[in-house]
């Protein structure tokens, strides 16, 4: 039994097009809002990624506090406060489906190289994680439908879909959010 909660996921993690939307931030009266609202799916209370308008990587993220139809008021966290080019928002989920806003314990690694590279993603905690997004900070997602309690899922990084700017640089960490909770993990050694 341990074995198979240890195997590799590969017939039980079902990936596909991951449901990502963005939309520009601007500033009114020192209040930070974005130009999407419910019908984008977005409901008060909703945690987003703050991206950096021209180069397409997460600066941080914020909250949404309220939401009319085709705008929201958000409360940047002070990274993304701090961050002086242009912010566009990032979220992911369809119309009436929340993810958790809580904590959740994992870890994440890198093996392999070129095409062959995977990302191992590890839940640490005793639940399941269910319909994940998984952010690398490459700007690369893709989404992982279920990694059970105690377990790993392998993902080759070829399977990630680029967002519209790709960061060149070496994944230096992952964004996990799954209806469960979220989490940045970084890529440990």
């Amino acid at each position: 039994m341990l074995q198979a909660t240890l195997m590799p996921l590969w017939l039980s993690l079902l990936l596909s097009q991951a449901n990502v939307s963005e939309a520009e931030v601007f500033v009114d009266q020192s209040t930070f809002f974005a130009r999407a609202g419910s019908t984008r799916g977005l409901r008060t209370g909703k945690e987003v990624w703050v991206v950096d308008a021209e180069a397409g990587k997460v600066v941080g993220s914020a909250w949404v506090m309220e939401v009319w139809e085709n705008m929201v008021r958000l409360n940047l966290d002070g990274a993304a406060s701090a961050f002086g080019g242009a912010k566009r928002i990032r979220f992911s989920r369809s119309l009436g489906e929340e993810g958790g806003t809580k904590p959740i314990a994992g870890k994440a690694q890198l093996f392999g190289a070129g095409a062959f590279q995977k990302l191992l993603l590890s839940n640490e905690s005793e639940a399941d994680w269910s319909r994940c997004h998984v952010l690398l900070s490459t700007n690369r997602i893709a989404q992982l439908e279920r990694v059970p309690a105690q377990s790993t899922a392998e993902v080759f990084l070829s399977k990630f879909r680029s967002m519209e700017t790709t960061n060149l640089a070496p994944v230096e960490y992952v964004w996990v959010e799954c209806l469960e909770g979220k989490a940045k993990l970084t890529i440990e050694p």
